[in-house]
């Protein structure tokens, strides 16, 4: 089921993959919506995350994190706000381009 997705995912060009990270993300102009994001390399998560802003230059980014989950600390650490708890996930927002609000 997951090879599916993933490839799914790759066909619609909503996966990025680098050496030590993924990330399956939604673009919905201007917002960019990260599904998942996943590194085994230090600072790799980041360095995706950066490339996929770069090419799309989105106003803000959300991502959903489980609560309790340690990933919510690397959300927080990189700028990103915690907007909403919505069920069991935290909604983290990191606002790219003031300039539009």
């Amino acid at each position: 089921m997951i090879t599916v997705m993933l490839m799914a995912a790759h066909e619609k060009r909503r996966l990025y993959i680098i050496d030590g990270a993924i990330c399956h993300f939604r673009f919905d102009d201007p917002i960019l919506i990260i599904n998942d994001i996943m590194s085994i390399k230090k600072g790799q998560g980041w360095t995706i995350l950066n490339m996929i802003i770069e090419r799309f230059d989105p106003t803000k980014v959300i991502a959903k994190c489980p609560i309790g989950w340690d990933s919510n600390n690397w959300y927080e650490r990189r700028g990103f706000i915690l907007e909403e708890v919505s069920g069991k996930l935290n909604v983290w927002v990191l606002h790219l381009r003031k300039d539009l609000y």
